[in-house]
């Protein structure tokens, strides 16, 4: 590995003063990326990123990006290993990761391990957002395609033994469009920690997580309204995960195998716009550990067809709807055969539009159905008011479902056929204020209020777990997000700033000797905020993150509570052009205060690190 950073370094230095010979630089404008979290479909908690962001992350892992950059508290074990979204009271299973209108939740646990989502593999916007039927918080990952010829490829050194590479290539060829993108992730996470087994810092030397993937993208455009797009999306992960602060070692084995692949075709033609696509998500995951000789094989597969239209009756109504078909295939060791089931899932929202008011309002109805199963019902409206050009109030009322999982109803011991959905009311009201001037200000103010019941939980029954329908839970709060722009000649500033207060608890139970009554929810933090800054000129830039998360509870026992912690990091990027040759070169620090803290209780997280990450794009104009 010191071979490669060495002769990596000589190469970009090399690079360096050869460009310094140029008279003239070439410019090439990074295309803007949004990465957004929406709780449902045009909902107003929304934080938009600035592609500088992006950048000095685009070698990682959906995880850090959303760590650092989002209002949402992720709940990591360890680098490289699970990672799941916990937002707003709302486990990973009420939370969905879509990818171009894809659901990424393996249908069996209905969760997404947002560690297995390269940050590379984005390449494109979906055309349009897509509603599921979770009354978490959902996070659309997309990125604008630029139409370019360009061979890139990247590598990446950071403490602890971890080296990352990757490569992509796009070509356009008259009307078609095609990206091929790969990576390999080696991270040998030797982390230094304390080990609260034998009261004395160790170091792990069982948490190896090693990934590859590819991602192929093909798109064909028959007219200017008329496209065909294909993709596939592969990643198979390796990994060793690491022991908790109270074990001396780990033997647990993890081997995961993500599938995604559709073929779309989108039409627009007068008033009516069509979107049809096909997709296949199949999901493999291992687990074996050599110490308690446990081994559990897990395989699943949906595959989904899905229809959009929306038919634009003048200008003051349109009407989308939305039909989806999902037939889903499941097998593991606790199931006592190959679960295979369907769903049905239907959606009306009419919008119309109030000239006189400067508002618009939206009902949505839908219905899903598990066929044989169960069927649930949602209704939702929204008032959005605008008030002169630079103020939009919106306003949300709905109820919204939640269906059970296959474990929830189908594992052995414990699963639970008879399990209703969860119900959620939901209240919103959020007031936008934006103005793009030389200073440039966006503020954005939401709070909410959320009532559910018929809630699925796991208890103990007899010697094993099962879930029931038995509590209620109220979560409320807040969000603040303001950003600040400001440009000065080449000079470019920017400051982004989030705060979101949430509680959430448990406000019935059957048993009123319930010890979960009146407590909030495990790993649900009261208090979130996020800071960045970030400065470019030219070919120069920095960056300063920071970020807090309050404590909070690990299991409903106050007593488990775990501390609170906040992370500062810093990052400079140059960039470097030669004719049509372009050289990046990002240095970050990261956890500057090198904070010892645990998303998972007794789960150990990086110190301080550093990470280095050098970026070769050949980039030839496309006519």
């Amino acid at each position: 590995m010191m071979k490669a950073f060495v002769l990596t370094y000589l190469l970009t230095s090399m690079l360096l003063f050869a460009s310094m010979a140029q008279q003239q630089d070439t410019v090439f404008v990074l295309q803007p990326i949004t990465i957004f979290s929406e709780m449902q479909r045009q909902n107003q908690l929304t934080g938009k990123m600035d592609s500088t962001l992006f950048q000095y992350q685009v070698h990682g892992s959906a995880t850090q990006l959303l760590q650092r950059n989002s209002m949402l508290y992720v709940r990591q074990f360890g680098s490289g290993t699970l990672a799941t979204l916990n937002s707003l009271g709302f486990n990973s299973a009420r939370n969905p990761v879509i990818w171009n209108n894809i659901l990424l939740n393996n249908p069996m646990n209905a969760s997404q391990d947002i560690n297995l989502i390269p940050m590379w593999f984005l390449e494109r916007s979906s055309p349009s957002s897509v509603s599921y039927p979770f009354t978490g918080t959902s996070v659309s990952l997309n990125a604008n395609l630029k139409s370019e010829n360009s061979l890139s490829l990247f590598t990446s050194y950071q403490s602890f033994g971890n080296f990352n590479y990757g490569v992509k290539w796009k070509q356009c060829f008259k009307q078609l469009s095609v990206s091929l993108a790969g990576i390999h992730h080696r991270n040998q996470n030797r982390i230094t920690y304390y080990n609260s087994y034998e009261l004395k810092k160790d170091t792990m030397k069982h948490a190896r997580a090693d990934m590859q993937g590819i991602n192929a993208i093909a798109q064909y455009r028959i007219s200017s309204s008329n496209t065909l797009e294909a993709s596939v999306w592969y990643v198979y992960a390796n990994r060793l995960l690491p022991p908790s602060m109270l074990q001396t070692i780990s033997r647990s084995v993890e081997f995961d195998k993500q599938l995604r692949a559709y073929l779309q075709w989108t039409l627009r033609k007068n008033r009516f716009k069509s979107t049809w696509q096909n997709s296949v998500n199949n999901d493999v995951v291992i687990y074996h550990d050599s110490l308690s000789a446990l081994y559990a094989d897990n395989h699943s597969r949906v595959y989904q067809s899905q229809w959009q239209g929306e038919y634009f009756a003048g200008n003051l109504l349109a009407i989308p709807v939305m039909l989806r078909y999902q037939f889903i295939e499941a097998s593991t060791d606790n199931y006592q055969t190959t679960v295979l089931q369907q769903r049905l899932y239907l959606e009306a929202a009419p919008r119309f539009l109030i000239p006189s008011w400067q508002a618009t309002a939206q009902l949505t109805a839908s219905r899903e159905i598990a066929m044989g199963l169960y069927a649930a019902n949602a209704l939702k409206a929204s008032l959005i008011k605008s008030f002169g050009s630079a103020w939009v109030w919106t306003n949300e009322v709905g109820r919204l479902f939640q269906l059970p999982t296959l474990n929830d109803i189908f594992w052995k011991p414990g699963g639970n056929p008879e399990l209703k959905p969860e119900h959620t009311l939901k209240l919103q009201s959020a007031l936008r204020y934006y103005s793009y001037k030389r200073l440039s200000v966006e503020s954005h103010t939401s709070v909410f209020h959320y009532f559910s019941d018929q809630a699925i939980v796991w208890r103990p029954n007899g010697n094993y777990w099962s879930p029931v329908n038995l509590q209620k839970t109220s979560s409320y709060g807040l969000t603040q997000l303001l950003q600040l722009g400001y440009r000065i000649g080449a000079l470019q500033l920017l400051t982004e700033t989030s705060y979101t207060y949430n509680r959430t608890a448990v406000t019935a139970t059957i048993d009123p000797g319930d010890e979960s009554l009146g407590q909030e929810i495990p790993y649900s933090p009261r208090h979130r905020c996020f800071n960045s800054f970030t400065a470019s000129h030219k070919h120069l830039g920095l960056m300063l993150q920071y970020q807090f998360t309050s404590a909070r509870n690990s299991t409903f026992d106050p007593s488990s509570q775990l501390a609170s912690y906040q992370i500062i990091d810093a990052g400079i990027h140059g960039t470097i052009n030669f004719k049509l040759l372009q050289v990046r070169l990002n240095l970050m620090v990261n956890n500057i205060l090198n904070q010892s803290y645990e998303t998972i209780a007794w789960q150990a997280m990086p110190g301080r690190n550093i990470s280095v990450h050098l970026l070769f794009s050949y980039i030839k104009p496309t006519k």
